[in-house]
């Protein structure tokens, strides 16, 4: 289990391939946040879109080839897949960016 708690996502830019997430935890400072970039994110993305896929044995060779920059930025900026990309990959405080400051 992660040893933080993420407090508020910010902000989310889609970018190519690449995403870049602000957000604060709850021990930072009121006027402190984060800033991840990565691509990991869309590969993590792709990847549950595939194992989703995986087992519908009624779509298409299509439906499973649907994932796209457009799709992604639309299916995957809601928070809850934004917090458990998160978790899932930084399991500990020291593995999230460094601090900013506004």
């Amino acid at each position: 289990m992660e040893n933080y708690i993420i407090e508020e996502i910010i902000d989310i830019t889609f970018e190519g391939e690449y995403v870049t997430i602000k957000f604060k935890l709850e021990t930072d400072c009121v006027d402190e946040y984060r800033v991840l970039q990565t691509k990991d994110y869309y590969d993590w993305c792709l990847n549950d879109h595939q194992m989703e896929n995986v087992y519908n044995f009624n779509d298409t060779e299509d439906d499973l080839e649907d994932f796209n920059f457009f799709s992604w930025e639309e299916n995957y900026s809601d928070n809850e897949y934004i917090l458990d990309f998160i978790y899932e990959n930084y399991y500990n405080l020291t593995d999230l960016p460094e601090i900013f400051s506004e």
